[in-house]
């Protein structure tokens, strides 16, 4: 199929246009001159589509007539209104509309998008070598179990490692084992050498035989002796305490976590109702002096009855205005006669003193308490006292009350949490209780620390005190008698003496080796693992051999049945990039489709983005080819937007050599694209 001409009536902003095309023919010009509507145009005759967001949108005036070549015949094929009134090519009868769009007829973002070749029927079928999905699936299997089995590491986490760990320890204790064993009867042989020795030194000595081998033994133990005694000393300074035992551990562990689990108890309950108070009240106080708050407030009505009661006044006799009136009388008569006589004088002076000393020692009347007054002083001091203790400012007996009964009205209407906290609070008691009871037997706390650290340090003095002890008595020695019984002997007795003390070392190693582990034990835990180490190997060699077998087949496939498509996209791309980089398929990779390059072989999702580019247009160009035998035209619209001056004159060259088996139509804005085509003969058209 070739296409000859378009002709638009109507369609989107385009109005009476018409254009031929040659095998290979670029329509160029500016944006907005209507070539992406053109090339919409042909779409949608050739291969209509049901998506409503295209562009430009469909209309009852689109009118549209494409005219092509098949099979020798002209056809006509176009868009009158709505639908299309024409017979679809032979060439496309077959091949899915949103397929065509994405590979026979792409923008930007229909080359950008690989889904179509690289899933589905179309990558299956041409792009796949039968069986090849699982390849990566077998391969990966056989990897895991080499790994799992054998390691891909000397230091690898495996079970030949793990076995190999194993068997060098068993091998470590059977040499061990074994070198005592064989060195039991040597040590025996030689200690019958030295009896035999000493038997002639007894006959020829003085009778001190049993005296020389005694003070052999306790020659050889004397270190034994002394780190036995130092270990005993160590004991007794630890000192009495009480023993710590894993139970005693285990309660305390058990009550400690009560305890802190009551104490977080009491304090989600304190915080469940959070209580803000007026002036600033502090709820602990007022919690704990709600009592006395109540008893304030009830008693306001008689505190103010008190202070409405009127005074007292004082009572008592005033000797004042009785002296008064005898001076002023005695005054008087003395001043009526002072003109007459001298004595009429000192009557009137001493009726002056005695009014005179009236008023010095006047005395005042008696004062009386008043009860009423009292008591109101009291409950104002009492009211200051209260508000000062629960956190506030007192501002007068009045609006302190006033407070406190707002305080009292908030602090009952949270009576139901005021209960949680109380039982929370019981709790902790009670856990705090039981805990401080079970550190009572130890003296607090810190004396539980003290016994625990004295017990650990107990047990391993014991521990070695045991284990010496039982070395002094395989010597045949009693542990508890340090002191040698008999004397050192002489020097001329140092043969003898020599002799006893390597008899009782060659005894207490002979003793050593018959408490050592079986040699015969030893050796069948080595065999056992011997074996299961053969397994694994040929498990191992197993999975290798399939693994190199399954990569030798790959490496066959790869070179024989690689599918048609990757070797026309793999020219394609060898002309954009000039040699550098080509297209394969792999099955040894889950991603079949590979790119490589100088740098090795890498999947398209590791590509850069102009490469990626250049990848999908080969690959779609050689589906294109391979899906309609060149048949179908490929109409391409500004997709060479994203490549570089270097990869658009590789897209060009490709695109000429595509347009030798199939008819290619761009359409593109750019000038530099539409000059390199020119300089390769190719029909340019201006729009």
């Amino acid at each position: 199929m070739r296409i000859t001409s378009v002709a638009v009536r109507s369609f989107g902003a385009l109005r009476d246009r018409s254009y031929a095309f040659s095998q290979f023919t670029v329509m160029h010009g500016p944006n907005e001159s209507g070539k992406t509507s053109v090339m919409e145009a042909i779409r949608r005759s050739l291969s209509p589509t049901n998506k409503r967001d295209v562009y430009p949108g469909k209309d009852a005036s689109d009118s549209v007539t494409v005219t092509y070549e098949e099979d020798g015949e002209t056809h006509s094929a176009g868009i009158a209104g709505k639908n299309a009134e024409w017979v679809m090519p032979k060439c496309l009868r077959a091949v899915d509309p949103d397929l065509y769009r994405s590979v026979f007829a792409m923008g930007p973002s229909d080359l950008d998008n690989d889904k179509p070749v690289t899933s589905g029927e179309v990558s299956s079928r041409m792009l796949s070598i039968p069986g090849g999905d699982q390849v990566p699936a077998a391969s990966k299997a056989l990897e895991d179990m080499f790994a799992k089995d054998v390691g891909l590491k000397s230091n690898s986490r495996s079970a030949l490692n793990d076995l190999n760990s194993k068997l060098a320890d068993v091998e470590k204790r059977l040499a061990a084992a074994s070198s005592r064993e064989s060195s039991f009867s040597a040590l025996a042989a030689e200690r019958a050498e030295l009896e035999s020795e000493l038997d002639e030194l007894k006959v020829a000595g003085s009778g001190l035989d049993e005296q020389r081998r005694i003070w052999g033994l306790y020659q050889s133990q004397r270190a034994n002796y002394d780190s036995l005694a130092a270990t005993e000393r160590e004991i007794r300074e630890l000192g009495d305490f009480r023993h710590v035992t894993a139970e005693d551990i285990a309660m305390q562990a058990s009550l400690e976590a009560s305890l802190s689990n009551a104490r977080a108890a009491l304090e989600k309950a304190r915080a469940a109702r959070p209580v803000r108070y007026p002036g600033g009240a502090d709820p602990e106080a007022v919690r704990s002096r709600s009592r006395d708050i109540r008893r304030a407030v009830d008693g306001y009505e008689g505190y103010l009855d008190d202070r409405r009661a009127p005074s007292v006044q004082a009572t008592g006799k005033d000797r004042f205005p009785m002296l008064a009136a005898i001076g002023i009388m005695l005054a008087a008569i003395g001043l009526a006669g002072c003109i007459f006589t001298i004595y009429s004088a000192a009557l009137a002076a001493a009726g002056v003193a005695i009014c005179i000393i009236g008023m010095v020692r006047r005395t005042p009347p008696a004062a009386v308490e008043d009860p009423a007054q009292a008591r109101a002083r009291a409950y104002e001091s009492r009211v200051r006292s209260l508000v000062s203790d629960i956190g506030c400012r007192p501002a007068g007996t009045d609006a302190d009350v006033g407070l406190l009964r707002d305080v009292l009205a908030i602090d009952e209407a949270r009576a139901p949490s005021g209960t949680d906290v109380m039982e929370a609070t019981q709790a902790y008691q009670h856990a705090k209780s039981k805990l401080d009871g079970f550190y009572m037997a130890y003296a607090g706390k810190d004396g539980f620390k003290d016994a625990q650290s004295r017990t650990e340090a107990y047990d391993v003095l014991v521990t070695r005190r045991d284990t010496l002890a039982k070395a002094i008595m395989d010597s045949g020695l009693d542990p508890e008698a340090p002191v040698c019984p008999v004397g050192e002997p002489t020097a001329e007795d140092g043969a003898r003496e020599q002799l006893v003390m390597r008899i009782g070392e060659i005894s207490a190693t002979m003793n050593g080796i018959l408490r050592s582990a079986d040699v015969a034990a030893l050796r069948s835990e080595k065999a056992a693992l011997e074996d299961q180490r053969t397994a694994i190997l040929v498990r191992g060699a197993t999975a290798l051999l399939a693994s190199k077998l399954l990569d030798d087949a790959c490496s066959d496939l790869f070179d024989e049945a690689h599918p048609g498509v990757f070797s026309a996209a793999d020219g394609y791309l060898s002309e954009m990039t000039g040699g550098r980089y080509r297209i394969a398929s792999d099955p040894r990779y889950k991603d079949p489709l590979r790119v490589v390059g100088a740098g090795g072989s890498k999947s398209l999702g590791q590509c850069s983005s102009g490469l990626r580019a250049q990848v999908l247009l080969s690959l779609k160009l050689s589906v294109a080819e391979e899906m309609s035998g060149g048949e179908v035209p490929v109409i391409l619209d500004d997709v060479l937007l994203v490549f570089d001056t270097e990869r658009k004159a590789g897209a060009v060259r490709a695109l000429r050599r595509a347009s030798e088996k199939m008819q290619v139509l761009m359409f593109t804005c750019d000038d530099q694209t539409a000059e390199m085509c020119r300089a390769e003969g190719i029909d340019v058209k201006s729009m």
